[in-house]
């Protein structure tokens, strides 16, 4: 389907190869994560291991790349639902709405593209036409992400990932 790969591209290049297998179910804090010698290391142990500040870090980067994800499913979602509104398949809805609204990139933002990316080497006529090309392209993929995100006022979105938290404790209670 054209509308996923053009909308969830960016969460395809954002994620690692590994990403896409099957997770292996979580270990709780006793399980143990390894062996050694016949003797267990549990979970709790490696993440007494990490420590906070570490562990803490882990689980932002999870929250943080689930949070992308989660955007990216978002967006797509929504295509796909005023696209059935509309009676038309999502692919037409993007093309009507974004694609064909999304003016070819002058020459004098394709010479300032150039320049941005200070590339040794060539000169901007020996990569004009390419770098023309990949301006349309970003320009594309924002004006898309624009849409999308604009449907979000006329469709219900509920978001219910929320980030870790840590638990602080004074006094032996939790504050």
């Amino acid at each position: 389907m054209k509308i996923s790969l053009v909308l969830c591209l960016p969460l395809f290049l954002a994620l690692p190869k590994a990403s896409f297998c099957q997770a292996a179910p979580q270990a709780s804090s006793g399980d143990p994560v390894a062996t050694v010698a016949g003797q267990p290391i549990s979970e709790e142990e490696l993440q007494e291991t990490l420590g906070p500040q570490q562990s803490m870090q882990l689980r932002m980067q999870e929250y943080e790349t689930k949070s992308k994800a989660l955007d990216s499913l978002i967006r797509l979602k929504l295509v796909q639902a005023e696209a059935k509104k509309r009676g038309i398949s999502a692919e037409k809805l993007i093309e009507q709405e974004v694609e064909s609204k999304v003016a070819d990139p002058t020459d004098g933002e394709v010479e300032a593209y150039f320049w941005g990316q200070n590339r040794a080497g060539a000169t901007f006529e020996e990569v004009k036409e390419q770098y023309r090309a990949s301006l349309k392209q970003l320009k594309l993929q924002k004006a898309r992400q624009v849409y999308a995100d604009s449907l979000r006022a006329k469709i219900d979105v509920a978001v219910l990932l929320r980030p870790p938290s840590v638990t602080v404790v004074c006094c032996g209670h939790p504050a």
